[in-house]
Order: C-alpha cells, then sequence, then structure tokens
C-alpha cells in the first residue's frame, strides 16, 4: 500500500511540474512590460554597425562598451531592467565609454557574434578604439560589478 502511495504521489509531483512554466510567465510579463532604449539611462549609440561606434570612440578618445545580448536571454534583460536604468552606473559609463548594445539577431549582431566569438549571452566587451578586446566578461553583472569590470581600465 506505501509502495502504490508512493508511486501515485510521485505521478502527481511530476504531472504538477509541468503545469507553471517559468517562461511563459516571463514573456507575458516582458510583453507587457517592454524594456526598450528610451527607458535606459545609459547612452547607447543607436548605430546598425559597429564602425560609426568605432569612429566616435577614437574621436572622443574613449573606450568602447560593449553589451552582446538577445531579447529572449533573461539575464540580459535582467541587466536592461536594473542596471542601465541605474544612475549612478549611467553617470560612469556615459562619462567614460562609449556605449553599444548589439541583439545577436538583429543588424549586425550575427556578425558581432562571429568576430567577437560570443558563445554565452551576455557577454561584456571593453573594446579600443581599434575594435580590440581589452576585457571580456560572459553573463550578467549588477550595478557595482559592472562598474569595477569597467574601472580597472579607466583607472590604468
Amino acid at each position: 500500500m506505501k509502495r502504490i502511495s508512493f508511486l501515485y504521489l510521485l505521478i502527481m509531483l511530476i504531472a504538477s511540474c509541468g503545469s507553471t512554466n517559468v517562461n511563459e510567465h516571463y514573456q507575458k510579463d516582458r510583453s507587457s512590460n517592454p524594456i526598450e532604449k528610451r527607458h535606459f539611462l545609459f547612452n547607447f549609440e543607436d548605430e546598425s554597425t559597429i564602425s560609426p561606434v568605432l569612429e566616435k570612440a577614437k574621436a572622443q578618445k574613449k573606450l568602447i562598451y560593449l553589451d552582446v545580448s538577445a531579447s529572449w536571454c533573461l539575464p540580459c534583460q535582467l541587466m536592461k531592467r536594473d542596471v542601465y536604468t541605474d544612475k549612478q552606473t549611467a553617470d560612469f559609463f556615459n562619462k567614460n565609454f562609449i556605449n553599444y548594445l548589439v541583439d545577436v539577431e538583429s543588424d549586425e549582431g550575427p556578425d558581432i557574434k562571429v568576430i567577437f566569438d560570443v558563445k554565452q549571452l551576455p557577454t561584456l566587451l571593453i573594446l579600443n578604439e581599434q575594435g580590440d578586446v581589452l576585457k571580456r566578461h560572459e553573463g550578467a553583472y549588477y550595478q557595482e560589478d559592472l562598474i569595477r569590470f569597467a574601472s580597472e581600465l579607466i583607472n590604468n
């Protein structure tokens, strides 16, 4: 009898696990509250290719902060919601970097993914004005960690 009860409980548990889909919940939440660049405090360049971004970095003698992300990437969306809307973080990056956000599925995203050997999203890169990678991080960073990641290059 205990064995039958255990099997019944196990079957019910397995059946109930499939009824709640976190991804579906996130999709519903995301579609009702889209995260758009216009809500960011970061000044992201509105370019479809990286060439004008490199030119601007050269003219202003700044490094480039490049975020390679995707609309379906949850950590990417969390950075958009929590980091790119944070005033202190935005002030630091807007002062010290040319900021560029690339979706791997639009514009030159597929090319950027290949050029910079992006294997995980988000991939956060600091580039010099020639487009050479000075620093790389795979995965999301939050405010303090992102500032720490980038400030090591500013302070040197």
